[in-house]
Order: structure tokens, then sequence, then C-alpha cells
């Protein structure tokens, strides 16, 4: 499960594109991952306890306590979720981004075009580096930047061999 500072659930299930707009509500824009001993992922909890990036407690009070988190809150969510096994692991969730959206501005061609909007002969830009055109500076999801580069890679090939016909 998912809590915030205040103890309470929020990102159950929620589609990760959708996660940054809810973390950035959220107090400290922080969202806690709790898991159990019970869980099946305790291997790699353990892993990411020895690699610094899970702690891990042997109650909840002291998770609460280590993370700012409600504690009264926490404990009556993990009731309802069903966590209960000690020992207790936290995922600390924050923003972040997997890369920037940044991108040369080219028109309906895929043509580079200046400041002015005028076409840069001869200069074609496709996939990643003329992003900004598409996403509006975020990556909404998984897949859709692989079918952009494929998409705009072929308007800029069609285009260019007609201006070599």
């Amino acid at each position: 499960m998912t809590v915030n500072a205040e103890g309470e659930r929020f990102m159950d299930k929620k589609f990760y594109g959708d996660t940054l707009a809810l973390l950035v509500e959220q107090t400290n824009s922080c969202g806690y991952g709790i898991y159990d001993a019970s869980n099946e992922i305790v291997d790699r909890l353990e892993a990411g306890v020895e690699a610094g990036v899970v702690a891990k407690y042997d109650n909840l009070d002291d998770l609460a306590s280590g993370q700012g988190i409600d504690a009264d809150a926490l404990k009556k969510q993990a009731e309802s979720a069903d966590i209960k096994s000690a020992p207790f692991y936290c995922i600390q969730r924050k923003p972040l981004f997997i890369g920037s959206i940044p991108g040369i501005k080219v028109d309906e061609h895929c043509r580079v075009v200046n400041e002015s909007g005028e076409e840069i002969g001869n200069l074609y830009a496709a996939g990643e580096v003329m992003y900004a055109n598409v996403f509006d500076g975020t990556y909404p999801a998984s897949g859709s930047g692989v079918g952009t580069s494929c998409y705009t890679g072929a308007i800029s090939a069609r285009d260019a061999l007609a201006a070599l016909a």
C-alpha cells in the first residue's frame, strides 16, 4: 500500500503515468510504499535494504517515526490492508524525471524550423530529439516514445525522399 505523511492511502493501483500528479499533491511531494514480511517480494525488499534504498523496521510505530508518517493513521491503513507481519519495509516514492522532454521545433513534415517558424533547409528531426512537439513536457505512457519515433522517422524519410526526387 502507498500512504502519504498523514497516513492516508492515495495511490493504490494507479497507472504510473498518473503518479506524478498524485505525488506532487502530497505533503513534501512524497508517498511511502509500505510492505510487510508476508509480501511475495520480500527477497527483493531485503536486497533493497542492503542497497540502502529500502528502510526496514521492527514495528509500525518505528516506521512511522522514522519516516515522519502519522502513526495512528498508518496503523489503521495497515490493518485495513492486512499488513501485519513484522518486519515492515518502506520505500519512499518521490516525483522524478525519467528523462527530459526537450526538443527541436519541427513542422508537420518533421523539418526543423527556426525561432520564426521558417524551415531550415534539408534538416529533419525525428524521435527523441523532437519529443517536445508531441509530449508537451511530460511523457504520457510506456512505449509512446517508441511509436512516436517510428512515426516521425517515417514522416521525415518520406519528405526527404520527395525532396530528392
